[in-house]
């Protein structure tokens, strides 16, 4: 019992730390959310796609993690800029339609966006 709580701890604090990695170097992107994925094993996932050097990439978000999270809309990603895989979509903006990103994503973040309203988020997800 103490071997699998040691586990666990270990667990969440590495994927606090990767998930904080994407601070370092942060591109920001556009991404879309496709779909509820429904689990009876685990919690359910809002799944989205985006962007980044002209290759598709997907990930998916907790549906607990924000009640701003709706099926066919535009939100921004943050990720890893050396490792586009490390990313989280940003539930704070819903973007219109028409958005669209660069190629690269912009290394400035958006002004509708907070530094530290996305650490907070990142550290608590």
């Amino acid at each position: 019992m103490i071997l699998f709580f040691v586990f666990i701890v270990i667990f969440y604090s590495y994927n606090k730390y990767e998930r904080l990695k994407i601070l370092d170097s942060p591109i920001y992107t556009i991404g879309t959310i496709t779909e509820l994925s429904k689990s009876a094993k685990s919690s359910d996932y809002y799944m989205y796609k985006y962007s980044y050097s002209n290759t598709s990439y997907k990930g998916g978000i907790g549906e607990s993690s924000s009640n701003n999270l709706y099926v066919g809309k535009k939100y921004y990603i943050i990720l890893e800029k050396n490792n586009p895989n490390n990313n989280m979509l940003l539930p704070f903006v819903i973007l219109p339609d028409s958005t669209r990103s660069p190629n690269n994503g912009w290394e400035e973040m958006p002004k509708e966006l907070n530094l530290n309203q996305i650490r907070t988020f990142l550290e608590n997800y």
